[in-house]
This record gives structure tokens, C-alpha cells and sequence, in this order.
């Protein structure tokens, strides 16, 4: 059943970096056998690479991809199942790149959301597309991202597209918290949940997660999926997501942060 669920997902995934690169100047995706690259035409390793759909890719596929990417001169990164086999990582080690780590990839089916008391204190809205620098701002700020990348890949073109929604928790009228669902092939991803560091501990992400994800599940999305940094996991198992399988990144540089590609941050 795991594996049925891991390949939905990754059919959303690509559903939905299909519609990302589509408004992204000189953005494009290209699938293989079992891979799949992607440009976003941004200079960021975790908004270019390849992903090795299983575990047993053909090394040769993969390193074909990686070549067309590289030969963009954008930085980019490559993601694996687990279980890859020596070839793979063989092949990653001898183009330079190093392993920065795991990616736990997280599934939530629409009857398990465990909804947590909201604070009361916290209003949680969905922003027209012409707000999404909020949700940009937070982003760079709180993951270290580029300002000029942020605000560039998370455009209001990207949140007038079907599905794609932004998200802001505010006090006060202030924004404090902020969150992204983009929906395709009846699952949603979450990403974007970075709260004010002046704010944490108070139970705002954890609101603003289940927000976003009542909001997908209302309009017809029937499974979420994220991929959590482990500052975020205990959060988002309180709220009924369960571990599905940990993916491995790999990259020339050291500032990949943990990117589901057809969204961005997911990291508090």
C-alpha cells in the first residue's frame, strides 16, 4: 500500500511542477524513465534537479538528466528513493555532489486531520494573489532563502493558477505565521509554514498547517503530503500525518534547504 500511496504522490508532485514551470520564463520539466528533471530558471539548488522516482532508476537515465540541467549553469540537486541502489549514489558522488541528509516525506489522508485548538488570539486568512509577497517575506527571512528568489518564484502569477493558495496567520493585524497549499490529482502540499521568530511556541504553525489543509480538503483534495525538516515533525504527527518513506538530496552545494520543488519551504 505504501508504494501505491509514494507513487500518487509523486504523480501530484509532478502535476504540480508541471504547472509551476509553465509560467516560470524559460522554466521547463522533462520526464524519463523513471526520473523526472526540472528548471525553475532560479539561481537555487532546490529549485532545479532531478528526482529518481524509484529506487532502482537507471543510473544512466538519471545522469542524462543532470547533464541537460548543468548544462544550464544553474545550481541544482538530486533526490532519491530510498533504497537507491550503489549506482546511483555512485554516479551522484562522481559528478561532486555530496549528501546533505534525508527528507522525510510525510502523508496525511483527508478522515486522520486531528485539528488543534486554535489560538484564539489568531485570525487565519487566505490571500489574494496579489498579497503572495507576504508569504515571499517570510519565506526569505525565515529559511535564509534569496529575497529576489522568493519573491520571484513565489509570484502572484504562481497563486492565480487552480489549487495554488497562500495562506497568512495575523495578531493584532500583524502577520505572524504563514503557510502554501497548491492542490492537483486530489492531494494537496504544504509548504511555506514559517512563523515569526518572535512568535513560535505558541501553537501558530500548527494552526495555520490544519487551516490550510481543512481549506484543500473542503474544496476536494483527499490526501496531503509535505516533506518536514526535523524541527517540524512532531508538529505535523500531532496533527495526523504519518511518515511515509525518507528521501535522500544530494547537491554541489550546501544550501538546499528541505523543498518539496513544486512548492517551496517547508522547514518552520
Amino acid at each position: 500500500m505504501s508504494e501505491t500511496v509514494a507513487a500518487e504522490v509523486a504523480a501530484a508532485q509532478i502535476a504540480l511542477g508541471e504547472a509551476a514551470v509553465r509560467i516560470r520564463p524559460g522554466g521547463w520539466i522533462t520526464k524519463a524513465d523513471g526520473a523526472v528533471a526540472s528548471v525553475s530558471n532560479l539561481d537555487d539548488a532546490s529549485l532545479n534537479g532531478v528526482f529518481a522516482l524509484r529506487a532502482d532508476s537507471d543510473p544512466e537515465v538519471v545522469a542524462g538528466l543532470l547533464d541537460r540541467i548543468a548544462a544550464t549553469g544553474l545550481p541544482h540537486s538530486l533526490r532519491l528513493r530510498p533504497g537507491a541502489g550503489d549506482a546511483l549514489r555512485a554516479m551522484a558522488a562522481d559528478r561532486g555532489f555530496t549528501l546533505l541528509g534525508e527528507l522525510p516525506l510525510l502523508v496525511l489522508d483527508r478522515d486522520d486531520l486531528r485539528r488543534p485548538p486554535e489560538p484564539e488570539e489568531l485570525t487565519v486568512r487566505r490571500l489574494d494573489p496579489g498579497e503572495a509577497g507576504i508569504v515571499a517575506g517570510f519565506v526569505a527571512d525565515g529559511l535564509g532563502l534569496s529575497p529576489a528568489v522568493a519573491r520571484d518564484y513565489l509570484s502572484p502569477r504562481l497563486f492565480e493558477l487552480p489549487g495554488n493558495a497562500a495562506y497568512v496567520g495575523e495578531v493584532g493585524g500583524r502577520a505572524v505565521v504563514t503557510g502554501l497549499g497548491f492542490a492537483a490529482r486530489e492531494h494537496v502540499s504544504v509548504g511555506g509554514i514559517v512563523t515569526d521568530p518572535a512568535h513560535r511556541r505558541r501553537g501558530y504553525g500548527a494552526a495555520l498547517t490544519a487551516a490550510v489543509l481543512a481549506d484543500a480538503f473542503t474544496r476536494g483534495s483527499r490526501r496531503a503530503f509535505l516533506q518536514s525538516s526535523p524541527m517540524g515533525m512532531g508538529v505535523y504527527e500531532a496533527l495526523g500525518f504519518r511518515l511515509l518513506e525518507r528521501q535522500t538530496i544530494w547537491s554541489g552545494t550546501s544550501d538546499v534547504l528541505a523543498f518539496d520543488r513544486s512548492v517551496g519551504p517547508v522547514r518552520h
